[in-house]
């Protein structure tokens, strides 16, 4: 059956399977919404977040890489006046995105870390994904009150595929059922946070996104090389998930696909006039796989 439903012209199958999954998958994340009295990302969230910003041709999804470090104070100013969504321990920078993509973290420190003079009058929304093990649900009262009423809860389901030559044609069904329908509460998923951002920016409209911090062929952080981002935050230190020397996202026994067949794959059917994700780090292992943002523009 799998055989049959990984046919290229079986495509219109295989999302179908995805807006199954994502309809039971919502019905949990209202009951985990209820409990954790965070309202859902609905289609009043999504309209809140399209109109951040109106006239921003570009998404940059910010990963935590250590090539963060190397940013330029210029390309720090050219991401702020374009749209971005900070990842997880982007908390931990100094430069407040539009959006923070926040899943449980068992170091509290780090939404603790919300509560700061920038955040507050930046004042960013924040998508907290869905815990899925009940004993996390706790970590939700770290929110500081300050971004309560601008937080949403939100889930995801994983790509079914598993031919790489059908990942541009699935996300592009799924992407545009959901802009459609105007529910993103569940999002494509392939594993990894920088999926799900890609997906709910082609959900927003954005047909140019650039990968910033993304370098996956390293385990070392921005705030290994700039310990005082951490200092200013009264943090000492902060550590990591990862193990070994090869990056977690790039494992897929954890997931459909390693993440960076999963951002090449988007390229094998899209069009790049349809959507384009570039990577910001010439260092970074998608380099040579997918187009480097050319910062040569940027005033």
């Amino acid at each position: 059956l799998r055989s049959l439903l990984e046919v290229r012209a079986m495509s219109w199958a295989r999302v179908g399977i995805f807006l199954w999954e994502a309809a039971r998958e919502r019905g949990r994340l209202r009951s985990v919404s209820q409990t954790l009295q965070l309202p859902v990302l609905d289609s009043d969230a999504l309209r809140r977040l399209q109109a951040l910003k109106p006239d921003a041709t570009t998404a940059f999804i910010l990963g935590t890489g250590a090539s963060v470090a190397d940013l330029s104070d210029k390309t720090l100013d050219y991401i702020q006046s374009q749209f971005s969504i900070g990842v997880n321990q982007w908390i931990l920078h100094p430069m407040v995105p539009d959006v923070y993509a926040y899943e449980v973290d068992p170091d509290v420190r780090l939404l603790q870390a919300l509560d700061r003079p920038e955040v507050r009058k930046k004042s960013p929304y924040l998508l907290f994904l869905k815990p899925s093990r009940s004993k996390d649900f706790s970590n939700a009262s770290y929110l500081p009150d300050i971004m309560r009423e601008r937080s949403f809860l939100y889930s995801r389901v994983n790509v079914w595929t598993r031919s790489a030559a059908n990942i541009g044609r699935d996300f592009r069904g799924i992407t545009r059922t959901i802009s459609r329908r105007k529910n993103p509460d569940v999002l494509l998923d392939n594993g990894a946070s920088i999926a799900r951002m890609i997906a709910l920016c082609a959900v927003l409209g954005f047909r140019k996104m650039v990968l910033v911090g993304v370098d996956l062929n390293t385990v070392e952080y921005f705030w290994h090389r700039r310990p005082d981002y951490l200092r200013k935050l009264g943090i000492d230190s902060f550590g990591t998930a990862q193990k070994g020397k090869i990056h977690e996202t790039l494992n897929a026994e954890r997931r459909p696909f390693a993440i960076d067949d999963f951002v090449v794959g988007l390229n094998l059917e899209i069009d790049n006039a349809e959507l384009e994700v570039m990577i910001e780090s010439k260092r970074s292992l998608l380099a040579g796989h997918v187009p480097v943002f050319d910062e040569s523009g940027i005033e």
